[in-house]
C-alpha cells in the first residue's frame, strides 16, 4: 500500500465500523421514553360565556338562552385534576384522570 493510500483505508475503516455500530445499539433492552409512574395535579381556571339564539325561518328572531344564567351552570370554574399514568411497556401505557 502507498503512503498516501493509508489515511484514506483508515477514514473509510472508522466509517464502516460507526455505521455498524449505530444500528446494533438501537437494539439494546427497552428505555422506556417517560418515567414508568407518573402523577400529576394540575388545576384550571375557566372563564366561560355561552349564548345561544334559536331562531326560524317562519318567525324570525327567536328566543336567546344564556347556559350560564338560564341553567344556573357557573360562567367562573375552577377545575382541579389528578391524573395517574403506567408506562407498561414500550407500547402499552395505563392513565386515570379525575
Amino acid at each position: 500500500m502507498s503512503t498516501a493510500f493509508r489515511p484514506c483505508a483508515v477514514i473509510v475503516l472508522l466509517a464502516l465500523v460507526s455505521t455498524t455500530a449505530a444500528p446494533a445499539a438501537a437494539q439494546r433492552d427497552f428505555e422506556p421514553l417517560f418515567d414508568t409512574f407518573n402523577i400529576r395535579v394540575e388545576g384550571s381556571w375557566v372563564d366561560l360565556s355561552t349564548d345561544v339564539r334559536l331562531d326560524s325561518e317562519l318567525l324570525g328572531r327567536g328566543a336567546s338562552l344564556s347556559f350560564e344564567d338560564d341553567l344556573d351552570l357557573g360562567s367562573r370554574e375552577t377545575i382541579p385534576t389528578v391524573a395517574f399514568d403506567w408506562q407498561i411497556s414500550r407500547n402499552h401505557k395505563l392513565g386515570f384522570r379525575w
